[in-house]
């Protein structure tokens, strides 16, 4: 055997090797993605289990049935209560589709989110909420709750 013979089997075991390599690299990427989707979803179910308790715990749940039905008959601090109740359970729906516009929760969790947006705004006190808190999210999202359920009344 001469040294042009061994030559080509080293580069031949060379080539296999990087080829090996890449198949490990795109197997732990793929597996890593799946870790990564799996832990966005485990947090926007905890996420919705959080806001659904704070919803529902004692004191609040008054508040936030009557500020469902005129917000604007709330008081300042009762307001200020009802905005820390529906906030955070809007956020969440934001969250929920942030994450599936970045691929990382299934299109099920995305109508989820969309459901529960719309399931708010069947209540006129969460319009007139709207209308004065929206601020506080992303603009995007303020333009996909107004496509979703309309804008705000003037």
């Amino acid at each position: 055997m001469n040294w042009d013979a061994i030559g080509a089997i080293a580069e031949a075991a060379g080539a296999v090797g990087v080829i090996a390599s890449l198949i490990y690299v795109g197997i732990s990427i793929r597996h890593s993605a799946e870790v990564v989707r799996g832990q966005s979803l485990q947090k926007f179910i905890d996420a919705r289990i959080a806001s659904l308790d704070k919803l529902s715990a004692p004191g609040n749940v008054e508040i936030y049935h009557r500020g469902r039905e005129s917000y604007k008959d709330l008081t300042t601090a009762e307001k200020e209560r009802f905005t820390a109740l529906v906030g955070p359970y809007l956020a969440v729906s934001e969250f929920g589709i942030s994450a599936y516009e970045r691929g990382l929760i299934k299109r099920g969790t995305f109508e989820s989110s969309k459901r529960d947006i719309t399931r708010q705004f069947e209540f006129p006190g969460v319009h007139e909420w709207w209308a004065e808190e929206r601020s506080i999210f992303a603009d995007d999202f303020q333009e996909f709750v107004d496509e979703l359920v309309g804008p705000p009344a003037a």
